[in-house]
């Protein structure tokens, strides 16, 4: 899940994770929507258009509201890639593929 322009409701998915292996986990905002990828498909995507505001806060990974340690995700994380444009699905596809 995310909380990409929190107070909205979080993006969530019915997929689990926690089966002890590895997957690719995608979020792409493409200027109107929020689209939560895991190994390449689309796991989840918001119904409506939302608004993502101007931060200088910071950026937190894996972590629960608050920096709650009982909401923070207990596995390993390899690489977080950070890009100026909205990758298309075939291209987040391409980054689960390696």
């Amino acid at each position: 899940m995310t909380r990409l322009a929190d107070p909205l409701p979080a993006l969530e998915s019915d997929l689990v994770v926690t089966d002890g292996r590895w997957h690719h986990v995608g979020l792409v905002w493409d200027g109107a929507r929020r689209h939560l990828y895991v190994d390449g498909v689309k796991a989840a995507s918001d119904a409506s258009d939302i608004t993502v505001l101007p931060s200088d806060g910071a950026l937190h990974f894996g972590v629960g509201k608050g920096l709650d340690p009982q909401g923070s995700w207990s596995g390993r994380m390899d690489e977080i890639r950070l890009y100026d444009d909205a990758l298309s699905p075939e291209g987040v596809k391409e980054l689960a593929a390696g």
